[in-house]
């Protein structure tokens, strides 16, 4: 873990795990059938993906919403946030790892939820239409047509539904269950070393909360006032790679709260870092973003 550009401070002791763990123990193997939610869910999505080089011919400056990005990135060296994330999702589209070929165009997050009340759950299918429609309106906001257009084909939120063994669950099970479907997908080492793409380092959480929450989005015409409008609305993330010491100098427990227009920085954010500290790195989410 890291505590890089972090204030020094004095070992603290690092709060007790979740006692529930050594009663009700997470196996260490577990294969969840996910729910596919998003653009990239459909079954052909690799007949509907571009190439990123494509992508870029048909890329017009003209498009940014605000042409602020347009003068920004025309007299930058830096290229376009969203075009760097269709990048790096493509880069690591096949990717052979132990003999294993992972071929995955999309990007995006597993989604565990945690609360299974009937209400809650007759309102999950429009909280994550919500989320994805957020992240559809941000990834617009920050770039060209064609990026976005692109960005969004590929999304895809993977929710996790299993009221046995989820319901009620601390951030510290979430985390362990994750892990053990990791494992399962040969994602998770033997070295608990975790692989890339980043929709393994760090899944989200759907509470009774963040559920209600997401259902009564309301969305303004003008998407130019999402970021002031919703960054302060914010959904939980569960960092896989973060393991309880006895001490920490830090106060981050492994756990933070992602502004719902912000998953497309995030998710670039663990691409680009791609180590065990890239959640911490950038903690707290909301004041990074």
């Amino acid at each position: 873990m890291t505590t890089r550009g972090r204030t020094a401070a004095s070992l603290r002791p690092t709060t007790p795990p979740d006692p529930t763990l050594n009663t009700r123990p997470v196996p260490r193997t577990r294969n969840f059938t996910p729910r596919s939610f998003g653009p990239g869910a459909v079954p052909n999505i690799r007949d509907l993906i571009r190439p990123v080089e494509a992508v870029r011919e048909e890329s017009d400056p003209a498009t940014y919403l605000d042409s602020m990005h347009a003068e920004y990135y025309a007299n930058s060296l830096l290229e376009d946030e969203i075009l760097r994330l269709i990048q790096e999702v493509q880069h690591l589209d096949e990717v052979i790892y132990n003999g294993i070929v992972t071929c995955n165009p999309t990007w995006g997050f597993y989604v565990f939820a945690t609360d299974y009340s009937p209400d809650v759950l007759e309102k999950l299918p429009q909280a994550m239409n919500h989320l994805i429609e957020a992240t559809r309106r941000n990834v617009r906001q920050l770039s060209t047509s064609a990026y976005a257009d692109e960005a969004y084909r590929r999304f895809k939120l993977d929710v996790v539904l299993d009221e046995e063994n989820l319901s009620g669950a601390s951030d510290d099970r979430v985390r362990e269950e994750f892990r053990a479907q990791l494992r399962t997908l040969q994602m998770l080492d033997e070295e608990d070393y975790i692989q890339l793409p980043a929709r393994n380092y760090a899944c989200l959480v759907l509470d009774r909360p963040t559920v209600f929450m997401l259902a009564d989005l309301s969305f303004p015409e003008d998407m130019e006032q999402d970021y002031l409008l919703f960054h302060s609305t914010t959904i939980k993330v569960v960092d896989a790679w973060w393991k309880r010491p006895a001490t920490n100098i830090s106060p981050y427990r492994g756990v933070g709260h992602c502004p719902i227009t912000g998953l497309a920085w995030f998710y670039l954010s663990l691409c680009t870092s791609a180590n065990s500290g890239a959640m911490e790195d950038i903690w707290p989410l909301e004041k990074e973003y």
